[in-house]
């Protein structure tokens, strides 16, 4: 048996709603790139590299909500004898469940509800199942985006998932193929990067893996050391046994943190989890995928509150991951005009229960040899080159379209002679890329009303030079001058594109003129302009939540807390309920000596909730002891900092002295 089917698919999910209007220029906390290493010289780790301030040019994903409904979604159906796969296509690709037809169980970590939190670059992020991660050190912004999804047939007639888009910031292209060949008991994933450019960019890639976390259950890789990550170093460790604990079971180490195994070169790469029976899935590559790793929230109270965060009903997880690189602090250097590929298997492991919870070294021989029994290392490494040849540079139906940006990239580089990949077909730009259109065919940037948001964004150096070249033939286009301090803040020249939107602003004054400028400020250190230009920016859009929440954000960090308390009063009703609006005046509150007022916005409802609260914050949990502290100092009483707040508001995943 060998089937592809599409379904819809009934999920209990919030609603994602629709992306912020406002590019994302203001820089963001991403926990991956705020590291200092103690590493030696044989480590070579490209730690330096490819590491970005926003995830500009694409906007950020900001206005879900938490309330869970029955929705439904897309579904592509793989199974065959052995394996069934379900992927969710508009939702990046997220391969959602993976099913072992002979045990009867599932091999994942299958949460029981989408629910979106800010963990990923562009805010929306929800855990569960297998997500595809490229680009740029951290989560893909497609985690959350319909991709382009097609369905052919190898040669022999097995059924072909594919998945592909174009990834803008790093100008590629990459398709993911699926299949599952009748008599395979693993699911295969062929995975292919291609660098359009002619130059050498960084690249970033990490599949991650979600599995129910539980006592007795195990991480195994050949490996007997890792880098790892607490706090903001990332240092060295032998495994399994770190500080007389034995790491490679996830609930044995306390604070949140990621160790990525250095497996020797020369040997096979895998990573498995296995429970006390011995059964559980294993994921193996072809060499080119070097890195594994396991993440784990940690058994402090705050690593509990985060897995709260982020399901309804479903329990604990931890992740189990492959990538590129050896950590997940790094981006590889990719070749001009290269392409990379590379073949992933998952499937289910059955293995002596006796062996894989015994020493490690019976451990990793017991996995090792069990895999063999599935497939070989240099079955996989044949598999890569025959399906080459066979079906990966074919074209397939397209059932789903992704974004028109490969469209509109295809169309410009037809037109200046230059390659894109025929076999994928990225369909028409759509209405995010008419601007681009008419500027590709006309020369000139349309003049659009100034109310309207910006349909979307572009930081390609080919698409500067066309857009410098429509303001030398129509100077006194306020969008064009505009879109050019936009480029220029994408490439961190705060100081020219101050300019570009000062004359922009002089042709015709909007609210994204004062975002951008607002933005130029704020890199400079120059909190008090940013909150000038930011203020007007909200007084000519007053309902935007995304706006509200930077601007809030800007006096918050200029400890101007009478200008937070009176801007909150002239908000609308409806951005009065926001969580993380009525936070920053919660902590205005605190910080002006108001704590009844501030505690009772921090305990209202049971606790207050802010959706968009970005991973590793701890605000909630600052604030509460502020206020704690406050309150002992009125009443003459000495403050123990080491009291424990309210399970609700403590945020921190971190365990003193674990290092």
């Amino acid at each position: 048996m060998m089937d592809l089917t599409f379904k819809n698919l009934s999920l209990k999910s919030a609603n994602l709603n629709r992306e912020s209007a406002f590019p994302s220029i203001i820089p963001v906390i991403n926990v991956q790139t705020e590291k200092s290493v103690s590493l030696d010289e044989e480590d070579e780790i490209f730690f330096d590299i490819g590491k970005i301030r926003s995830i500009y040019p694409y906007n950020q994903q900001d206005l879900y909500d938490r309330s869970l409904e029955d929705r439904k979604y897309k579904a592509a159906v793989l199974e065959n004898n052995y394996l069934k796969a379900i992927f969710l296509p508009e939702l990046g690709g997220r391969l959602w469940s993976l099913y072992d037809k002979i045990s009867g169980r599932e091999l994942l970590y299958l949460n029981d509800s989408i629910r979106f939190c800010n963990l990923a670059l562009r805010n929306a992020w929800f855990s569960g199942g297998v997500e595809w991660n490229i680009g740029m050190i951290g989560h893909t912004p497609f985690t959350c985006e319909p991709l382009f999804t097609a369905r052919l047939k190898a040669s022999d007639g097995t059924p072909i998932l594919r998945m592909y888009e174009y990834e803008r910031l790093r100008g590629v292209t990459y398709q993911m193929d699926f299949s599952l060949p009748g008599n395979s008991q693993m699911l295969l994933c062929r995975m292919r990067i291609c660098n359009l450019q002619n130059r050498t960019i960084p690249m970033y890639w990490w599949s991650n893996m979600a599995i129910r976390e539980q006592k007795d259950v195990r991480v195994i890789v050949p490996a007997d050391s890792s880098y790892y990550s607490t706090g903001n170093t990332i240092s060295k460790t032998t495994v399994p046994i770190r500080k007389g604990r034995d790491v490679s079971y996830p609930v044995n180490t306390d604070s949140s943190m990621d160790y990525f195994y250095r497996i020797p070169d020369g040997k096979r790469n895998y990573i498995a989890a296995v429970d006390r029976t011995g059964q559980g899935m294993v994921q193996t590559s072809t060499r080119r995928l070097r890195g594994r790793k396991l993440f784990v929230w940690g058994q402090c109270q705050g690593g509990h509150t985060w897995q709260r965060f982020l399901t309804d009903k479903a329990g604990d997880y931890a992740e189990i991951q492959a990538g590129l690189g050896r950590t997940q602090y790094e981006c590889i250097p990719m070749p001009p005009l290269s392409a990379w590929e590379w073949v992933e298997g998952y499937g289910a492991l059955n293995a002596n229960p006796s062996a894989v919870h015994g020493d490690w070294d019976t451990a990793q021989i017991e996995v090792e040899n069990r895999l063999n029994e599935i497939a070989t290392e240099k079955w996989f490494d044949d598999y890569l080159k025959s399906s080459l040849k066979d079906y990966t540079l074919k074209k397939g139906e397209v059932i789903q379209y992704g974004s028109g940006f490969g469209a509109l990239e295809s169309l410009r580089r037809l037109k200046s002679g230059e390659k894109f990949p025929d076999h994928l077909d990225f369909g028409k730009p759509d209405e995010k890329q008419q601007h681009w259109l008419q500027l590709l065919e006309t020369g000139k940037l349309p003049s659009p009303n100034p109310k309207e948001s910006p349909p979307s964004y572009m930081l390609d150096d080919k698409w500067f030079e066309l857009l410098k070249e429509s303001c030398k033939n129509d100077a006194t286009n306020w969008y064009a001058h505009y879109h050019i301090g936009m480029f220029l803040i994408g490439r961190g020249d705060y100081l020219n594109a101050a300019r570009s939107l000062e004359t922009s602003w002089s042709i015709q004054p909007s609210c994204w003129i004062s975002y951008g400028l607002a933005a130029c400020c704020y890199a400079d250190g120059d909190l008090e302009n940013a909150v000038k230009h930011i203020l007007d920016a909200l007084k000519f859009n007053p309902d935007d939540v995304s706006l509200a929440r930077d601007c809030f954000r800007f006096m918050y960090e200029a400890d101007m807390f009478g200008e937070i308390q009176e801007c909150y009063k002239n908000i609308s009703v409806s951005l009065q309920q926001d969580g993380k609006l009525k936070f920053y005046l919660a902590v205005a509150y605190a910080k002006m000596g108001e704590l009844e007022k501030a505690e009772s916005l921090l305990y209202e409802n049971g606790g207050l909730i802010i959706p968009v609260i970005r991973e590793g914050e701890v605000s909630l949990t600052s604030l509460w002891f502020f206020i704690e502290e406050q309150k002992h100092i009125k009443r003459g009483e000495i403050f123990d900092a080491n009291i424990q707040p309210p399970e609700f508001l403590d945020y921190r995943t971190a365990v003193k002295n674990e290092t």
